[in-house]
């Protein structure tokens, strides 16, 4: 029982959130992901720690925790993130592997209690109640999107705020000009350039939902909250003007490397 609650709690990098990949322990006794840290250090142009900000000279691989690093992984990530067709707002096309989804002239869909119809969105077909859970949104040239995950009580056929008291812990880009948190009041994000990838990070345990963009590893924004009830992944595309949004939302695959040598 202490090995279990000492890999759920001490094992994920600082920088990204996730569980260490390739981990490096610093001079100054932080452990970073190896990955990470060089795209910290060609960031910052020197070699800073990135928790504590002193310089190293040198760093030594972390071997002592590659075996729990593996196995936590395999339970972390079990599964591959695909979307839940019942809950598609009728003006979404999702493709056949459920994995991808673009506007589309509205389709004579079912009105059933899961849908989603006050806006233009999708939900992940699994919830999840309790662990660490992470997958990765391809968003092409989207314009106006949002990303993240909701409560499974959210009000599905009415008007609502997108913002934690309302259940949604998510992230958004407007009109393919400003980046956003829906935090209550929403909080307009730094972004030097528009996000190709964004990850997705869930923490249940605690409380924590990380968004991350690929491409330099960099933490965009972090909601911490308590997660009473399922929370399910949370896809959406702004309206479609002039088809000027129509670029579709892609899960990317799932993809793990461990290297425990």
């Amino acid at each position: 029982m202490a090995a279990s609650t000492f890999v759920s709690e001490d094992l994920h990098c600082p920088q990204c959130s996730d569980i260490y990949c390739l981990p490096v322990l610093l001079a100054c006794g932080h452990n970073v992901c190896n990955h990470c840290l060089k795209k910290f250090w060609e960031w910052k142009g020197c070699r800073p720690c990135p928790v504590c900000g002193v310089e190293s000279a040198s760093v030594k691989k972390w071997r002592i925790l590659s075996n729990m690093v593996a196995v936590n992984r395999r339970e972390c990530f079990s599964a591959p993130i695909i979307l839940d067709p019942n809950t598609a707002q009728p003006n979404l096309k999702l493709c056949q592997d459920l994995t991808s989804l673009h506007y589309s002239q509205k389709q004579p869909l079912p009105d059933n209690p899961e849908r989603c119809t006050n806006r233009v969105c999708v939900l992940g077909a699994t919830g999840f109640t309790s662990g660490f859970h992470s997958w990765t949104v391809e968003l092409g040239q989207a314009k106006d999107w949002h990303v993240g995950v909701v409560r499974e009580s959210i009000k599905r056929k009415s008007t609502i705020f997108l913002n934690p008291d309302e259940g949604f812990w998510v992230i958004g880009l407007c009109n393919g000009e400003s980046l956003w948190a829906e935090s209550s009041p929403r909080a307009l994000l730094t972004m030097k350039q528009k996000p190709e990838r964004i990850t997705v990070k869930l923490d249940l345990n605690k409380g924590k939902v990380v968004f991350i963009n690929t491409a330099n590893s960099t933490v965009i924004h972090t909601f911490k909250d308590k997660f009473t009830e399922r929370i399910f992944p949370y896809f959406s595309l702004g309206l479609n003007e002039d088809w000027k949004n129509s670029s579709p939302l892609t899960i990317c695959p799932l993809t793990i490397s461990v290297n425990t040598g």
